[in-house]
């Protein structure tokens, strides 16, 4: 959301393995892609001024490597060795000067590790992540392990901000129609815990619950939400380069909305 963003992009470079020059150019134009190598850049900024005023970088290396390995861990569990030799030969790209998204965009085309997070669609409606959670569109899940509460989350995709925007709202109808009329109408509760209910973004957040009265909306401050912190650095700018410099990280809000207030919000 407001996060500066990229389209189209050419590879500058072609050592694209056999058959990988199309999936290269479509790596490059994923916006999840670009979100993420956007991550390298502004560390090779951060790091490009603090030699040139002769600073010691090693804490702000120390965080970026967390923000990375938290990443690996969380999607690369099969082809952890060769993503953590990735992100290192990045790493001293970016020390050097040299880091080029074009060259990270082949290293993982090389290596069939541009699927998944940067697929064209990750997710689709209907896809069960577990025994309690599923998709209900590219964007927004639910977990529903308690018959009175349901648990929205919002997924990283292949859209623009604008877009993601539209396709919560749509996520969003459908699971208030599962409220009003599917099998979820003992549902009381609808919760959700993210970085994307901060403070930073409560403009576009009274927009979304634009019928819900503010003061019906209770937020509360959620410090232990460590995993969607870690990895929202991967992927939002602003929030990554705070955290280099400072070490703070995004703010993390859980917010509770009865049924009928979220019915009525989003109810076609």
């Amino acid at each position: 959301m407001g996060e500066e963003e990229r389209h189209f992009v050419i590879p500058k470079k072609d050592k694209t393995p056999e058959g990988g020059q199309d999936r290269v150019t479509e790596l490059l134009n994923n916006f999840v892609f670009q979100r993420f190598s956007r991550g390298f850049e502004i560390y090779q900024e951060i790091i490009l001024q603090f030699k040139t005023e002769d600073k010691d970088f090693s804490e702000i290396k120390s965080r970026m490597l967390r923000v990375w390995n938290t990443l690996c861990s969380f999607l690369y569990q099969e082809k952890g060795y060769e993503f953590k030799k990735i992100m290192e030969g990045q790493i001293e790209k970016c020390e050097s000067g040299s880091f080029e998204a074009d060259e990270l965009a082949t290293e993982l085309v090389a290596l069939r590790m541009d699927g998944g997070l940067f697929a064209e669609t990750p997710h689709s409606e209907g896809d069960k992540i577990d025994e309690y959670t599923i998709h209900v569109n590219e964007v927004v899940s639910y977990t529903w392990a308690v018959e009175t509460r349901v648990k929205l989350d919002v997924a990283t995709a292949n859209f623009s901000s604008g877009e993601v925007f539209t396709k919560v709202i749509e996520g969003f109808k459908k699971v208030a129609d599962l409220l009003k009329n599917g099998e979820m109408k003992n549902v009381r509760i609808v919760q959700m815990t993210s970085w994307l209910l901060s403070k930073d973004f409560e403009p576009k957040i009274l927009e979304l619950f634009s019928k819900i009265p503010a003061e019906s909306l209770n937020f509360e401050e959620d410090d232990d939400y460590g995993p969607a912190q870690d990895l929202a650095l991967n992927f939002n700018a602003r929030s990554l380069q705070k955290f280099l410099l400072t070490g703070e990280k995004p703010k993390t809000r859980h917010l509770e909305i009865s049924k009928e207030d979220f019915i009525r919000n989003f109810e076609s």
